[in-house]
């Protein structure tokens, strides 16, 4: 059934009429508008943006599209290395037709305008729900345009990857809740959002356990009542119980489906990235507790974090929830679920809040919502200026992506970009001979362009055996100088080694040899090509040299 206790009209606020509604809405559709021209012209700007993670996505489904099956190579081993698998099966059909970047950007653009609108919609409904509130109808408004001015929100989505496609699920989700809590359109989103990331897995079970505490797990209290009378009354609560439990009952069966599915094919119940990457330690989440409340989490960011961010959130959310418990119970469970994950992984390389980004609208409107309600405790009428201020925000985070935006020749910014790893990747393609194994850190580019055999020594990505080291180890193998990669290693045997320059000297370096000659677990390498990549920065190929010629030095 519909949720929605405050459809009353607004009691000692601003009192809407049919006219009076009708002009914020116009406006609020054109600034709506005007944030969907922003992200196309910056779709535009980052025509050639790619992550380097997401060309790990595009070389499986490349494969797959060729017939080669879900791998990321040819004949190797059948490994889940993506932790997006079903954003990579989602672009297939239109990756088929086009290619698969192109795909990726095109879908990525359209699913950040889906957001756009469907967070103007939830602020609709909202507005209909909290009229009491007063300037209520400043939810249509201010998440769209501060989700418009949101650097980790627009980049990434634009580079490939599928973030887009987990908010707008999750934001998709929230729409659903508000209209009809028990629809099964939730469980099965929820399951699509699993494969989307696997942390989504939280957001319906959360969803289900915040609504049930919200109306008191009323079946089970009726249920108590009712046990000392006549049994076809118990009966008829139980048949209620299981009814109300039908959505949950159904999302466990897709879980289990998927799951079943991924151990079919590739021999594990979770993706190779789970023992790849392993969990932050305790130290890491309690500093990264602390750095939440302070604001300054880097998996986080402005405007969530703090506490000041995290109290408005809160503040939103109880405010909703005496309006639409439902709509609080599914942006809460949304918003929880991106902040354990933020605080579960470790801190990002790409320096950014990019995990929590999916979660972002979510966390934005329980967050503008408390920031109206505080306003209009304190100041009662006088929130007009809020317009001005959320447009100053927006002007100031609008300044500061495109800043972030012109520093992308810089670390992390040339591997999140690629554009310039992709001549580098065509000479090595010509350089390398097809058979030959390249040791390297950065997989995505390297092995869309090439289509070279690539061994990730690092994290292991799409190498089960390493992932399996480094989750044993509890972290990711910086340099080839531990003992556990030493058998990986020699059974690799990589023909090749690329590396940043500062990267593969520091190995050369810890070898007790330079970049002319050095030693990796007894092969001998000597770097044979440099290729510039960033200011003052190269990558440097090194080639095995072979014995005889290794002896005279």
């Amino acid at each position: 059934m519909e949720d929605g206790r405050a459809q009353n009209p607004a009691v000692g606020g601003t009192q809407s009429s049919d006219a009076g509604t009708a002009r914020p809405s116009i406006a609020a559709g054109a600034l709506v508008l005007l944030a969907a021209l922003h992200v196309g012209a910056l779709a535009w700007r980052m025509r050639e943006f790619v992550v380097d993670d997401a060309y790990i996505g595009f070389v499986f489904l490349r494969n797959l599209l060729e017939g080669q099956g879900f791998v990321f190579h040819p004949g190797g081993p059948v490994v889940e290395g993506v932790t997006n698998i079903g954003w990579i099966l989602v672009l297939a059909p239109s990756a088929a037709l086009l290619d698969p970047v192109t795909a990726a950007k095109l879908t990525g653009a359209l699913l950040l305008f889906a957001c756009l609108l469907l967070a103007a919609a939830i602020g609709v409904k909202l507005q209909r729900q909290l009229t009491p509130l007063a300037h209520a109808e400043t939810l249509v408004l201010a998440p769209p345009l501060l989700l418009a001015a949101s650097f980790e929100f627009l980049y990434f989505p634009l580079a490939g990857m599928e973030t887009a496609a987990l908010a707008c699920a999750l934001l998709t989700m929230a729409l659903i809740a508000m209209l009809k809590s028990d629809s099964l359109a939730l469980p099965i989103l929820g399951a699509m959002a699993f494969t989307f990331h696997p942390e989504a897995l939280l957001v319906f079970p959360l969803f289900v356990v915040l609504r049930a505490a919200a109306a008191g797990f009323p079946h089970f209290s009726r249920l108590r009542e009712k046990s000392r009378r006549w049994e076809p009354e118990r009966a008829r609560e139980l048949w209620a119980i299981a009814r109300s439990a039908l959505p949950l009952i159904l999302y466990i069966a897709l879980l289990a489906l998927i799951t079943f599915a991924r151990w079919i094919h590739f021999g594990a119940v979770l993706p190779n990235t789970f023992a790849s990457k392993p969990p932050a330690e305790i130290g890491t989440v309690i500093n990264g507790l602390v750095e939440l409340a302070s604001g300054g989490h880097p998996g986080i960011g402005f405007p969530a974090a703090g506490l000041l961010g995290l109290g408005l959130i809160l503040l939103g959310w109880l405010r909703l929830h005496r309006a639409s418990p439902s709509a609080a119970a599914m942006l809460g469970a949304v918003c929880a679920t991106g902040l354990l994950f933020a605080l579960y992984a470790r801190p990002d390389w790409t320096h950014s809040a990019r995990y929590f980004a999916p979660y972002l609208p979510a966390a934005l409107i329980l967050l503008w919502l408390g920031t109206i309600d505080l306003l209009g405790r304190l100041w009662p009428g006088r929130i007009t200026p809020l317009a001005a201020f959320g447009g100053l925000v927006l002007a100031v985070l609008g300044i500061t992506l495109g800043a972030r935006l012109g520093a992308m020749e810089r670390y992390p910014g040339y591997v999140m970009a690629s554009r310039t790893l992709i001549p580098p990747a065509e000479a090595i393609g010509r350089i390398v001979p097809e058979g030959d194994t390249i040791a390297t850190r950065r997989i995505g580019a390297l092995a869309y362009v090439t289509r070279r055999n690539l061994f990730d020594y690092v994290y292991g990505l799409t190498d089960p055996e390493v992932a399996r080291a480094v989750a044993k180890r509890g972290e990711a193998f910086e340099m080839p100088e531990v003992p556990e990669l030493e058998p990986i290693w020699r059974a690799r045997a990589p023909r090749w080694i690329l590396e940043d320059e500062g990267v593969l000297a520091e190995i050369a370096r810890k070898a007790g040899g330079s970049l002319d000659y050095f030693e990796v677990y007894g092969i001998a390498y000597e770097a044979v090509e440099r290729f510039p990549i960033a200011p003052e920065i190269d990558w440097v190929l090194a080639r095995r040299i072979d014995r005889s010629l290794a002896a005279g030095h």
